[in-house]
């Protein structure tokens, strides 16, 4: 457990509020170890209420890594006659309505990846660490 609050503290310092948490803000702290366990804790504890009550089976999925790609129905905006690439999400474009922030930037892919990887990890330790057992 030492190994793992030694990396959860690496990884960030804990928060929980409901401001957005900017992508390009290194000040913001992405990865919260409480928010992680948390969800995580709820999840088994949904998926053991489902198990046990409809006496089968359940699988666990969830999505706690972070929403950076968003789908857009139009590839443009205007605002005061300006057109620009519509904002797709932190992965491919900042959100100020800027023509050089919405262009198409593939750094942003590997930023994405670098901030999404903790999260995964931290929550695989949990399950395999114990943290998800029922016994």
């Amino acid at each position: 457990m030492a190994a793992l609050t030694a990396y959860a503290t690496f990884i960030s310092t804990s928060t929980t509020n409901s401001r957005r948490a900017s992508f390009s803000s290194a000040t913001t702290p992405i990865v919260s170890v409480l928010s992680v366990g948390g969800k995580g804790r709820c999840s088994s504890t949904m998926g053991l209420a489902l198990t046990f009550g409809g006496q089968m089976p359940s699988i666990k999925v969830g999505r706690m890594a972070g929403q950076f790609a968003k789908p857009r129905s139009s590839t443009v905006e205007t605002s005061d006659g300006v057109k620009l690439p519509i904002y797709q999400g932190d992965i491919v474009n900042g959100d100020t309505f800027d023509e050089k922030v919405r262009e198409p930037d593939p750094r942003r892919l590997l930023k994405a990846y670098s901030q999404s990887a903790p999260t995964l990890n931290l929550r695989r330790a949990f399950a395999t660490g114990g943290y998800a057992s029922i016994h």
